[in-house]
């Protein structure tokens, strides 16, 4: 899917400048005073370069926070009666039709995105209620379908919790009491 290809590929330059926002900041603090070292000098090009193309500016205007939940949403609705049947019934229907692979991409580039999407997502209703779902769904999955490596319990259901974490989002039951 061409969309999962483009998140992936914002996601890696998010996060790529990040990287080099803390390895200045590292470098910057440490106390040998040697600011000079190639390391440095390749954090502060490549945040100068961040900078001048202004990525995070160019992804509010095109309200990519809002696409990523967007999508999120989607994913989950097109098959809403199946998961919401896996939950319930504690039983995997294998037709559920969920990508994963999608999931999992919306909900690492919202992660490596949450200060750039806290004000636009941290009271979206809509995007807390699928969080919550598909905390279920996966945790149901991870209960009944231990397979693959333990995928879901290992790297989806923490994904969901980080980004509900980084929105303040609460998803459990005991967060609401």
């Amino acid at each position: 899917m061409f969309q999962v290809k483009i998140i992936t590929f914002i996601q890696d330059l998010i996060v790529e400048k990040q990287d080099a926002e803390k390895t200045l900041l590292s470098l910057s603090k440490d106390d040998s005073g040697n600011t000079s070292s190639a390391s440095f000098d390749e954090a502060k090009e490549r945040l100068r370069q961040y900078n001048l193309l202004g990525l995070e500016v160019k992804l509010q205007e095109q309200q990519w926070c809002r696409q990523l939940s967007t999508l999120l949403v989607q994913q989950l609705s097109q098959h809403l009666d199946k998961i919401l049947a896996t939950i319930k019934t504690h039983q995997v229907n294998s037709e559920a039709g969920v990508d994963h692979d999608v999931v999992e991409k919306v909900l690492s580039a919202l992660i490596a995105s949450s200060s750039l999407c806290l004000n636009d997502l941290e009271n979206d209703t809509e995007l807390r209620t699928v969080l919550k779902i598909l905390y279920n769904y996966y945790s149901e999955l991870a209960r009944t379908d231990p397979g693959d490596d333990d995928y879901f319990a290992t790297v989806v259901i923490p994904l969901v919790e980080e980004v509900s974490n980084k929105l303040n989002m609460k998803i459990h039951q005991h967060d609401e009491l």
